[in-house]
């Protein structure tokens, strides 16, 4: 019990730490990051007082304690799945956004190059 008790608890300072780093070297956003200091805070929570699931178990419902951990795991999830397809579809539109203004600069600027050369063909004879 109590080897579980200090793995975790180790679990979740290495993670605070990692993740105190990653955004340090800039790897890691501060908004992604939130997300994980709370399941890093969570896991070292469950380390220190163990009965914690127990008893939000009691309150919601949940009869095998440890089912909560992955329901508490899976949520968690979820919430950052949807969050990182959030962020893809808003560079998906930025991205085909720089694509369109790129092909219009493009053309703009061969117009100009063909009216330059034109001008200069009139110019020379």
């Amino acid at each position: 019990m109590y080897k579980a008790r200090y793995f975790f608890i180790f679990l979740g300072l290495v993670l605070m730490i990692y993740i105190f780093n990653s955004v340090r070297k800039r790897k890691l956003s501060i908004d992604l990051s939130l997300w994980w200091s709370v399941g890093a805070v969570l896991i070292f929570l469950i380390g220190c007082f163990p009965n914690i699931i127990v008893w939000i178990s009691g309150i919601v419902g949940v009869e095998y304690p440890p089912s909560l951990l992955f329901l508490i795991s899976i949520l968690l999830l979820i919430v950052l799945i949807l969050n990182n397809t959030m962020v893809i579809s808003e560079l998906k539109e930025k991205n085909k956004n720089l694509v369109q203004k790129i092909a219009l600069l493009e053309k703009e600027l061969k117009s100009k190059k063909k009216t330059n050369e034109s001008t200069t063909d009139h110019t020379r004879v």
